[in-house]
């Protein structure tokens, strides 16, 4: 399957970015928990060293607990960044959120001891990443208060923002980018099933049996996910007149039920094998 969804605002998006880079210490690099490979900007690393570039995986709320703190492994081994996030408790953000706090300005070696002001370097963050994947929800959540656009689709973010997060700390929030040449093979499953395109830009009940199968749905009385999902379409009274399941709408609400969590904590991509630390 190949998906080719590149609305106006988005390819002009990617065109603005590269300037954007420079303007901020940091480059926060937004991904989904449930597919941390696929769900990253490929081209990205190569604009990015990794020294300025932080990976956050969101939705870690709706991904396996135990994948996602192998992926966070295999990502630290590899000489990044990460941290994985539920963008909905603050509590859990509170390790990035000191990792982007500006430094704190030391006074004068005479003024040492006396009360003064305080003193906050300004410190700038770019937020990017696939459409929908989360980085106006997590910039609100960083700014304890609904500064950015979010929605649950895709391309709800029109242009870059910037945000005042904190005392000394903006954010930019950009639209969702996505390679010009388009998605294909399973990467173009995993996104579309992740809401990150389009429904409209892919075959939603293609889509949905090979999500049935990649959860491991399919009902052994029914003997294949396509019979699995006209069961599930039946259960929900998705039925015409003459008695035909309506595929699209039975399609549509597996989809939907999985990115809210509805079919339990998931992880579609295997982690990378990471070697035991010594001593373990």
């Amino acid at each position: 399957m190949e998906i080719r969804w590149q609305p106006g605002h988005l390819v002009r998006a990617r065109r603005e970015l590269k300037p954007l880079l420079s303007q901020a210490r940091w480059v926060v690099e937004v991904g989904d928990a449930r597919a941390p490979r696929a769900s990253r900007d490929r081209l990205l690393s190569e604009q990015v060293p990794a020294a300025r570039r932080i990976v956050v995986l969101t939705h870690a709320d709706l991904a396996d607990p135990q994948a996602t703190r192998a992926w966070l492994r295999a990502l630290r081994a590899a000489g990044e960044e990460a941290y994985a996030v539920r963008a909905h408790r603050p509590s859990g953000l509170q390790p990035l959120q000191r990792r982007l706090a500006p430094p704190r300005a030391r006074p004068p070696a005479g003024l040492r001891g006396v009360r003064l002001g305080t003193a906050v370097t300004l410190q700038r963050a770019v937020v990017v990443g696939l459409p929908n994947v989360g980085k106006s929800t997590l910039i609100n959540a960083l700014a304890r208060r609904s500064r950015a656009r979010s929605e649950a689709r895709p391309g709800t973010t029109r242009g870059p923002q910037w945000i005042q997060a904190s005392e000394g700390l903006e954010l930019l929030d950009t639209p969702g980018v996505l390679a010009p040449m388009g998605v294909r093979g399973e990467r173009a499953y995993l996104l579309a099933a992740l809401g990150m395109v389009s429904d409209r830009s892919f075959p939603v009940w293609e889509v949905a049996v090979w999500l049935v199968e990649r959860l491991g749905l399919p009902d052994p009385a029914l003997g294949s996910a396509e019979a699995t999902l006209e069961g599930m379409g039946r259960g929900w009274g998705l039925v015409s007149r003459s008695g035909a399941v309506n595929t699209e709408e039975t399609a549509l609400r597996l989809l939907q039920q999985f990115r809210r969590g509805s079919l339990g904590r998931h992880t579609l991509e295997e982690p990378p094998r990471v070697p035991a630390e010594p001593g373990r």
